[in-house]
């Protein structure tokens, strides 16, 4: 199953803000949809989300593989997970594990020159200086929360 729904560019200042949240929501093994579909339910193994921001479009995905059986109450859990991170607060915690997350996988994925490769030429392509890498990190720290106000377009592809 794949959810997904209209996301933000590069270059739009809410966009990391978005990284923080999806990660809390289903971008990480700790993740709130992780919790509730994986561990309390049992529905699927590894529900993930991710968001991918270019320069002109940007994309929010949701994906689980589910038995035909449990696809009716996963999607609703799913329903559930992403109207609950637009309602209500990231506790201290989540906020606090999503940073190092993200912080820690910028660093592994550093490790190799095409990765470091690939982050310079997506800046390029996106109109942003080379060193942006530090100005995400240092904003990606900020302790903060705030709604994000934006309209939601949700496609939902279900295959099987």
């Amino acid at each position: 199953m794949l959810i997904g729904a209209q996301g933000l560019t590069a270059r739009d200042p809410d966009r990391l803000l978005l990284r923080v949240a999806d990660t809390i929501y289903g971008g990480s093994f700790s993740s709130r949809l992780t919790r509730n579909i994986r561990e309390d339910k049992g529905y699927t193994y590894h529900p993930f989300s991710y968001t991918v921001a270019n320069r002109l479009s940007g994309v929010c995905l949701t994906s689980e593989d589910v038995r035909n059986e449990v696809t009716g109450p996963s999607l609703k859990e799913t329903f559930f997970e992403l109207k609950r991170i637009s309602t209500e607060p990231p506790s201290a915690q989540e906020m606090e594990q999503a940073k190092r997350y993200l912080i820690g996988n910028t660093a592994l994925d550093l490790q190799s020159r095409t990765e470091v490769a690939a982050l310079l030429g997506s800046y390029w392509i996106n109109g942003q200086p080379s060193n942006y890498l530090t100005t995400e990190m240092a904003e990606i720290q900020k302790p903060r929360r705030r709604k994000l106000h934006r309209p939601q377009l949700n496609i939902l592809l279900l295959t099987g």
